[in-house]
This record gives structure tokens, C-alpha cells and sequence, in this order.
């Protein structure tokens, strides 16, 4: 079996490195211009002093997957990985950006080559795959968001629908959600912040999520550095709301506010004594930054025997398995890569239901509290000053032509009593004194109901309707002929030829 991998992140890559272990040949493609790991890679021999992690910054482990600690022991024991606080950071010349390179060795990999979503990968009649214009026996979707939604939107299995995608803050109870997070990295003369921890987590911030002094933590700070450089974090909220194409964001006045809105909220928060300068910055939008609800079935993956398609990625999970982090995407492609060397010909991970859940980055913040009634006017005050308004304004109809009135208009001055006796309901003791107030000049009210001036006029429009029509009929020259009849339901004339009306279609009038 020979299997090709969309996808050169963790997840992928753990596929890849099982697949090596077990003598099933891969080809990983990989869109990454400087090297693997996607959202585990870091910036190294850039402008700044060391390595930066500017997506992951750590890794933990659950302790639920034996798999994965004996890879995270294995990384430690090469100086891929080192201890801090309780969890494990990249080393201090590559940063995370190791753990993906340590991942990718022996690994056949493309490097930089996009496979195109419409007809990159395709089934071909013979049931084996196409994927960059190469043959493969089986192909791994290791992608998540948009990217994987077009990979497999042309493709007849049942892994397309669990490619589809939204973005946003609130998950969805049927695909795949993804956030957006915003990361910019900073330098900045020493001391600017007066806050000498290494990282730290914001819990109720709207902007930010997470900060971190990658010297101090990655190990390459040393001890009377002229600048100090941090990789901030926004939360999904925050980036939602300033989304931008990542391929269009240099430049732009949404770079610049973006910029000085996280710079200001770090600086607030980290006791920056003036506001920050930095000397050297850059600012990116991971777009589809983290999962907000995972898919959970019977295991950590899909596959669909009968295509010959699976997917892996860390929004793929158990009940109780890790989800959006380093080890829910080494646990999806590996436990896949397992399924294929045991029972490539069984489907699984196919049925399943989405849960969501909450890290800080992809918290949302509080609803703001609804604001206080601006009026203090009780429901009857209001009411009462409504029925003047419209005492008032029949008033002013009353004054006016009265054929000049529409419909609607003669209705409301025919309800006038109606109003008046609401008026009094509510406790105005002379309701008459107020209706002279407020139409002065009108000694009486209209006296007539509102049903029977309501009647009168609708008969009214009607006989102008039916005038207006013999009027044009008399100008086409049709006027009246013998034996043209009038329907007894709604009046219309209709020519002897008629057996039944040609507005209502009622019948004609036996004695006619």
C-alpha cells in the first residue's frame, strides 16, 4: 500500500511516522514554505535575537495516551523537547518548530507544494487515487477549515460532510467550527514590561488570551540582553471581530489598529510603565486557529473503507480524549496509521456528534449587561400618553376634507370613542375637558361607530372602483350590449357569453 498525506502538521506527520514503522510507503505534502508542522512551526533566522513560537506554545500531555508519552519521552531524551512548568517547550534553537522536524525525519515529504482543491485529489476508475498528479492506493486528509472543506467537496464519501467547516465564537451542533486567532510577535528594550514571569494566561480579557517571553522560555535569554521578545496571543474573540485575509493584511490599517489594540491591552496588563514601542514586529491571523468542537466517535479518526479516504486532525476525537492541542492531533494520526496496518478493509470513526467545549482562546466574552430602563414612567403612564397622541392626532384629521381621508384615516376618527373610553379606564376624570384640549375647536366627538364607518366607506372604494371601470370601458367603446349581465355576488358586468363571473367566478343568474 503506498499512501498519500495532504497535510504536513502533527497530525500527519504522526500518521506518516507510523506508517514508516509498519513498511507502508507515504508522501506527505506539505504547504509550508520554510518546513513542516503547520501550526506547530516556528519562526527561526529572522530579525529577532532567537527562535519564536508564534501558533503552539507547548506541549501537554493528558497522560491518556501511552503512544504519545513514549514520543514525548523519546523528543525529551534527543533535546526536542525540555520540561517547564509541568508541561514541554521546543528547544532553544528551533523553538516547537523541532517537534514537527524531529517528526518529518525518514519521512518522504513535498515541501511547498499546494495540492489544488478543485481536482488535486481525485478517485480514478481503476479505485486507486490521484493526488498532485501522483498514484497512491489511499489518501489522508491531515487538514482542517476551508482547506480540507474543497479537498473533498467533488469526493462521494461519507468523510466530505465531516470536512465541511464554520467559523466564528459559537460552535456548531453539525460541523466542524473553527476561530481565528491573531499572534504578534514583539521586541522590546528590556524592562518595558515590569512583569518578569515567563508566560501568562488571560483569563477575562476581551483581547488577549496568552503572552509569553520566548527568550525566557525557550532557554536563549541570557542575563543583561539589551531587548526581550514576546509572542502575544489573541483570543478568538478578538479575532472574529477583526478578521482580515492573512494574505492582505500587510500594510492595512486593520494591521496598525490590530497591532496597537494588543499592544496597549498587554501593556495595561503586564505593568508596561509607557506605552510599548516595539522595535521590530510581525503580526499574523492564523484563520483557522483552533477547533470549538470536536467530532467524537468510537475512535480519534475516519475512515471509509470502501473509498480508501481517511482524516486526522486534532478536532477528531473520544469520549474524554484530548481535543485542539499537540497531542489530540499525534493521537488522530497515529491510532489511524494503526487502523490501516491492522484493518485497512473495517470503516470506523465514521458516526459520531460534535460536542463543544471552551480553552481560553476560544472563550467568549460575557454578555454585557442589559442596560436600565431609561424611563421611569409606569405601563399605564405610557399607555395614557399614547391615547392623548392619538386623541390629538384625530383631532387634526377631523379638521381636514374629509374625502381627502384615507380608509385608514376615516376608520381612526370614527374610533374616537373607543379611545375616550380607554382614557377613562386608566383614571382621567374628565375625559371630555381633555379631548377639548387636545382639539380645540371640535365642541362634539364623532359620534359614529367604527364598524359602520369602516362599512360605508369599503363600499364606498368599491363603487369608485366600479365607476373608474366603466369609465374605461366606455372609452375602449364597450359599453353595455343585450344580454350582458351583472353578478349578484360582487356587481361586475360581464358579457352574455359569460356563463359564470369573470371577477368571482359565481354563476349566472337563472332569470337572466
Amino acid at each position: 500500500m503506498r499512501v498519500g498525506i495532504i497535510g504536513g502538521g502533527v497530525s500527519g506527520l504522526a500518521a506518516a511516522r507510523h506508517f514508516l514503522q509498519c513498511g507502508i510507503a507515504c508522501v506527505v505534502f506539505d504547504t509550508g514554505k520554510r518546513g513542516v508542522g503547520g501550526r506547530c512551526s516556528s519562526r527561526t533566522n529572522t530579525n529577532f535575537p532567537g527562535a519564536v513560537d508564534h501558533a503552539a506554545q507547548f506541549v501537554e500531555s493528558s497522560g491518556r495516551s501511552d503512544a504519545f508519552d513514549a514520543f514525548i519521552q523519546d523528543c525529551v531524551s534527543t533535546g526536542v523537547l525540555r520540561p517547564w512548568d509541568g508541561k514541554f517547550v521546543g528547544s532553544e534553537n528551533d523553538g516547537l518548530g523541532a517537534l514537527p522536524d524531529f517528526m518529518a525525519e525518514g519521512v518522504e515529504v513535498r515541501q511547498d507544494r499546494w495540492v489544488a482543491p478543485n481536482g488535486g485529489v481525485f478517485k480514478k476508475p481503476d479505485g486507486t487515487w490521484s493526488a498532485d498528479k501522483e498514484q497512491f492506493d489511499a489518501v489522508v486528509i491531515a487538514h482542517n477549515g476551508k482547506c480540507a472543506e474543497r479537498l473533498t467537496s467533488k469526493i462521494r464519501s461519507p468523510v466530505s460532510k465531516l470536512c465541511k467547516a464554520a467559523f466564528g465564537t459559537k460552535p456548531s451542533p453539525s460541523r466542524m467550527t473553527l476561530n481565528s486567532v491573531y499572534s504578534l510577535v514583539f521586541e522590546v528594550p528590556a524592562g518595558s514590561l515590569s512583569y518578569d514571569g515567563v508566560a501568562r494566561v488571560f483569563e477575562d480579557d476581551d483581547v488577549l488570551a496568552f503572552a509569553a517571553n520566548q527568550g525566557k522560555k525557550l532557554g536563549w535569554a541570557r542575563d543583561g540582553d539589551a531587548t526581550e521578545t514576546w509572542t502575544a496571543l489573541s483570543t478568538g474573540a478578538f479575532g472574529s471581530k477583526n478578521k482580515h485575509p492573512q494574505e492582505q493584511l500587510r500594510g492595512t490599517d486593520v494591521e496598525e489598529r490590530v497591532r496597537n489594540e494588543m499592544l496597549s491591552a498587554l501593556g495595561a496588563a503586564l505593568g508596561a510603565s509607557a506605552p510599548l514601542a516595539p522595535l521590530r514586529w510581525r503580526l499574523q491571523l492564523w484563520g483557522a486557529a483552533l477547533p470549538l468542537n470536536a467530532h467524537v466517535a468510537d475512535v480519534p479518526f475516519a475512515w471509509d473503507a470502501d473509498n480508501k479516504i481517511g482524516i486526522v486532525g486534532d478536532w477528531l476525537s473520544v469520549e474524554g480524549g484530548p481535543v485542539a492541542s499537540i497531542e489530540a492531533a499525534f493521537c488522530s494520526g497515529d491510532a489511524l496509521a494503526k487502523h490501516l496496518a491492522a484493518a485497512p478493509s473495517e470503516s470506523a470513526g465514521l458516526e459520531g456528534s460534535y460536542q463543544a467545549f471552551e480553552t481560553v482562546f476560544s472563550r467568549r466574552p460575557p454578555a454585557a449587561a442589559a442596560p436600565p430602563p431609561t424611563s421611569k414612567r409606569s405601563d399605564a403612564e405610557k399607555q395614557e400618553k399614547k391615547l392623548r397622541k392619538a386623541l390629538k392626532r384625530i383631532g387634526e384629521l377631523r379638521l381636514m376634507d374629509y374625502m381627502s381621508l384615507t380608509t385608514d384615516q376615516r376608520v381612526k376618527i370614527h374610533g374616537e370613542h373607543a379611545v375616550l373610553e380607554k382614557l377613562g379606564r386608566l383614571g382621567v376624570k374628565d375625559v371630555e375637558a381633555l379631548r377639548r384640549k387636545l382639539q380645540p375647536g371640535l365642541e362634539t366627538p364623532m359620534p359614529r361607530s367604527k364598524k359602520w364607518s369602516a362599512e360605508r366607506d369599503d363600499q364606498r372604494e368599491e363603487d369608485k372602483k366600479r365607476r373608474a371601470w366603466e369609465e374605461r370601458q366606455n372609452a375602449k367603446g364597450q359599453t353595455r350590449r343585450k344580454g350582458d349581465w351583472d353578478c349578484e355576488e360582487c356587481g361586475n358586468m360581464n358579457f352574455a357569453k359569460r356563463t359564470q363571473c369573470n371577477k368571482c367566478s359565481a354563476p349566472r343568474p337563472v332569470a337572466v
